[in-house]
């Protein structure tokens, strides 16, 4: 059986327990204070984790006699909590607060809350009901999915709901980011006509198969297939990543941008685009099995890490004629041929020594390219680009006297080891505060 229908049996599984757990706990946060770890802000405390058993709870609303006024960043993630009740105090939910709690079903939030971070919810497998105190005047929640106040703006949809179709309130005008990620449950999303936005991610890795629109939207249009467009069909916005998967693709020749993360996750094996295409946007094919592509000669314009997490791309062909770009043997470049955009991750190669004259190595160039044991960076190297070198790597060989610009995400600490011309150790982990945090790592070429 494949994971993918594996998954939902794993996700019931998972719930059943939980809910067992949640039928023998229920604990009030007043009377388990030391299950709870705090954190000092001025006159007030917020909930930096949680380590009790009981998974039916209610947050504490003071602490050594001060309110308790927010949920820190990760507090509850992968916790057991099965039910949790927010306390009259509390005001603030951090970023990522109840990121991957499996078991969560229900939540209410209390009418003090005015601030609610990003990825709060996202992973909750369990989920399904959000539910917001009638008087609290940020947010509201219908038929268990998360809104603001007015309802103009869908913040989460609880992911642990099995509905096969979710048809947005007609007041929808914005969709959050990653408002549906990871749903594993819906197979169809009806899109409002008021609906204007759609942030980044919102659908990235759900089970969608395929979108509707409301004839009055004047933004956003879906054809025979299920896939969603903008700007009167000239920007193919999302492309369901649970459609069954295509050996190739030929993207239609009216389409002149790929959105952000529009590929995300899909099971495609190899696009080829056709002249007419000028924008690939950020993360366009962000964790996708793509294989194989080919970028046509009128693309100008291309996002920030639109391979990234692509470990099955094993070949990038680019027009001859693209006046912006060019492919050397797989790899993407720009047409200058200093700047190294894309090295494909799928190669098998196990050595890959950078070409003299490259400059700079773009953000999430080899990001993930986990088959390689050793890189070769040339002495004309000047800059690295964030997660550029963040593969599984062995060696990292610098040629260069002068340490390259780097940032302190540029390169995975995990075992890597650099090695750099004799007697510059010492100038690469003192060079800047970015390159002081790779010291350990560090060893003249002499050590190899």
């Amino acid at each position: 059986m494949s994971v993918k229908k594996l998954l939902p049996i794993l996700i019931l599984l998972a719930l059943l327990l939980f809910i067992f757990a949640a039928c023998q706990n229920d604990k009030d946060g007043d009377d388990a204070l030391s299950d709870y770890s705090f954190s000092r802000r001025g006159n007030e405390y917020a909930i930096t984790s949680y380590d009790g058993t009981y998974s039916k709870i209610t947050l504490p609303s003071e602490y050594n006699g001060l309110p308790v006024t927010s949920i820190a960043e990760y507090a509850f993630s992968g916790s057991n909590v099965s039910e949790v009740t927010l306390s009259e105090s509390i005001k603030i939910i951090s970023d990522n607060a109840f990121h991957r709690c499996y078991g969560l079903l229900k939540v209410f939030i209390s009418k003090s809350v005015n601030t609610i971070g990003e990825n709060v919810f996202t992973e909750c497998f369990a989920l399904t009901e959000i539910t917001v105190d009638k008087d609290n005047v940020k947010f509201k929640s219908v038929d268990g999915n998360l809104y603001d106040k007015e309802g103009k703006v869908l913040l989460y949809y609880a992911i642990g709901k099995y509905q096969d179709t979710f048809a947005l309130p007609q007041s929808v005008e914005t969709i959050d980011e990653k408002a549906f990620y990871k749903a594993h449950a819906l197979k169809t999303v009806v899109l409002p006509a008021q609906l204007k936005k759609i942030n980044k991610m919102a659908f990235a890795s759900s089970s969608i198969e395929k979108f509707e629109v409301d004839a009055q939207n004047a933004v956003f249009t879906a054809d025979e297939d299920g896939l969603l467009y903008a700007d009167d069909g000239k920007t193919l916005f999302c492309h369901p990543a649970s459609k069954e998967p295509q050996e190739e693709y030929t993207l239609p020749q009216n389409i002149t941008v790929i959105s952000e993360y529009a590929f995300a996750s899909v099971k495609l094996k190899k696009l080829v685009t056709q002249n007419g295409l000028i924008e690939i946007k950020e993360g366009a094919f962000y964790d996708s099995g793509l294989e194989e592509i080919f970028i046509s000669s009128t693309v100008t314009k291309l996002g920030k890490a639109i391979f990234e997490n692509c470990v099955s791309l094993f070949n990038i062909d680019v027009d001859d004629n693209n006046a912006n770009y060019q492919d050397i043997v797989g790899n993407l470049y720009n047409k200058a041929g200093d700047t190294l955009i894309a090295y494909a991750p799928a190669k098998t190669e196990v050595f890959f020594r950078v070409n003299e004259g490259i400059v700079e190595i773009a953000d999430y160039a080899f990001f993930a390219a986990n088959n390689l044991n050793e890189i070769e960076l040339p002495f004309t190297l000047l800059k690295i680009g964030e997660y550029s070198l963040y593969a599984d790597v062995s060696e990292i060989v610098f040629y260069s006297d002068t340490p390259p610009a780097i940032r302190q995400t540029s390169m995975s600490k995990s075992s890597v080891r650099i090695y750099v011309p004799d007697g510059k150790s010492e100038l690469y982990k003192t060079f800047n505060a970015a390159w002081k945090e790779f010291e350990n790592h560090i060893y003249d070429f002499s050590e190899k």
